[in-house]
């Protein structure tokens, strides 16, 4: 891969800007920062309103273009749903994320072929989960690696009153999680599979409008 800095001549119009793409890998780590610092991640590159900040060592980072500024060289990426500008000098090549983490997924179908509404899960590189029953919000923390999924801590959820088939629908999905065991991502059709011990649980789809 060639350096971050160096930049693909492929320009768009972007407003009145003009904004460059970057050759580079497709997943970015925050390789050259010291352990125990935190990249700062801006609104615009070179300047602009901090949105958040990355923890060195992060890895699976998605890279969404570069660009130069008088300040030097900026990329642009994602980091737990929060998109922004980062220091080109403090990356290096990174990993794509497993499946399952780093990303969102709507809770499209239960088995067996039980539909499922406005429901959706997220979880990040550390093991954290949250989303939508359709009804209330939850957050807890997973294990997914190696194709498991085991609940490493309880989830948490709000406690809104809700229609009838909404909180059916609810303690279907928090009983799928409790008797889940593995995760199977399906690379033909994209489908993330939540699976038990006699089979399948949840079928889930990229939620692209939530997490990009």
């Amino acid at each position: 891969m060639k350096h971050l800095t160096t930049l693909a001549v492929c320009l768009s119009i972007w407003g009145a800007a003009a904004q460059a793409t970057a050759d580079g890998p497709d997943h970015f780590s925050v390789a050259r920062l010291e352990t125990g610092r935190m990249l700062e991640m801006f609104d615009k590159p070179g300047s602009g309103t901090r949105v958040s900040a990355i923890p060195a060592g992060t890895d699976g980072l998605p890279n969404r273009g570069c660009t130069e500024t008088e300040e030097g060289a900026w990329c642009k990426t994602l980091y737990r749903g929060v998109e922004g500008w980062v220091r080109a000098s403090a990356l290096g090549e990174g990993s794509a994320p497993p499946p399952g983490q780093g990303s969102v997924w709507r809770i499209a179908e239960a088995s067996p072929e039980k539909e499922i509404r406005n429901a959706w899960i997220a979880f990040d590189p550390e093991g954290r989960a949250w989303g939508s029953t359709g009804c209330n919000q939850f957050q807890g923390k997973v294990n997914v690696a190696g194709g498991a999924f085991t609940i490493a801590q309880p989830f948490a959820s709000t406690r809104k009153a809700c229609p009838e088939d909404l909180m059916r629908q609810e303690n279907m999905i928090f009983e799928a999680f409790q008797a889940a065991t593995g995760l199977r991502f399906d690379p033909g059709t994209g489908l993330l599979h939540l699976e038990g011990p006699e089979g399948g649980l949840l079928v889930l789809t990229p939620d692209t409008h939530r997490w990009p």
